[in-house]
């Protein structure tokens, strides 16, 4: 006999959720948030002052309104100001864009990618004493999932690359390049489909993580990588 369908499980319908602005098939969400506040420790480090501060929150949520797969695009940022100068201006932003696709026998694949900016804090030891370092991150993920037979498959490969701006200190530039980085990682899992509300699985995944010098200025080999390997049982509650 074939194995018992799986189970889809479907967004629940909120009676309170935004409308938002439908065109061409598409959903779109603005929001603006504004707040402000006042902290003892503006710096977030060993003496840091107190201030006030405000900030600013715009995003962008669009999605997709369509019968078969889905796309969504999510663009946030913030922008936090602190009104005495006790600690340099705060900003942020991300943007992450995710397919989703119905592939032929129930399977489907998940496709994402984003890109986010952020700047560490002034305790990160890495830092230079002037300021912190600014972050881009890059990521990327697709994960393939669906049965074969009474088995539920998921593969999922991922790859990201992080960059660090240079910084100051005693008015000198310094070089963060030698932080850059990229991550590269792996995972399959498969799990036993009964029909009940327990599926066992096991899973294995492996990443690597390689900075751009095979040596950083401080004499340091960071480059890695890592290996796990999990079993389990999954409660399915549909």
């Amino acid at each position: 006999t074939p194995p018992p369908a799986r189970k889809v499980a479907t967004a629940d319908t909120d009676p309170y959720a935004p409308l938002g602005i439908r065109t061409a098939g598409m959903v779109l969400l603005p929001s603006l948030t504004l707040d402000a506040g006042y902290t003892t420790n503006a710096a977030a480090s060993a003496g840091g002052k107190p201030s006030p501060f405000a900030t600013v929150s715009p995003e962008l949520l669009l999605k997709s309104d369509w019968p078969a797969n889905s796309f969504s695009l999510d663009l946030k940022g913030t922008y936090q100001r602190f009104t005495n100068d006790a600690a340099d201006d705060q900003p942020t932003g991300s943007a992450d864009a995710s397919l989703t696709l119905d592939l032929p026998h129930d399977w489907a694949a998940d496709l994402d990618a984003g890109i986010a900016y952020d700047r560490q804090t002034l305790d990160d030891v890495a830092n230079p004493p002037d300021g912190p370092s600014g972050v881009t991150s890059f990521t990327s993920s697709a994960d393939l999932d669906g049965d074969i037979g009474s088995l539920a498959v998921t593969l999922t490969g991922s790859a990201g690359r992080t960059l660090y701006a240079d910084t100051t200190t005693a008015g000198v530039s310094v070089d963060q390049s030698d932080r850059n980085n990229d991550l590269f990682g792996a995972k399959l899992r498969v799990g036993y489909d009964g029909g009940g509300i327990l599926t066992p699985f096991v899973e294995g995944e492996v990443d690597r993580r390689v900075y751009d010098q095979t040596v950083d200025d401080e004499g340091k080999r960071r480059s890695g990588a890592g290996y796990a390997a999990r079993a389990g049982i999954e409660f399915n509650s549909d």
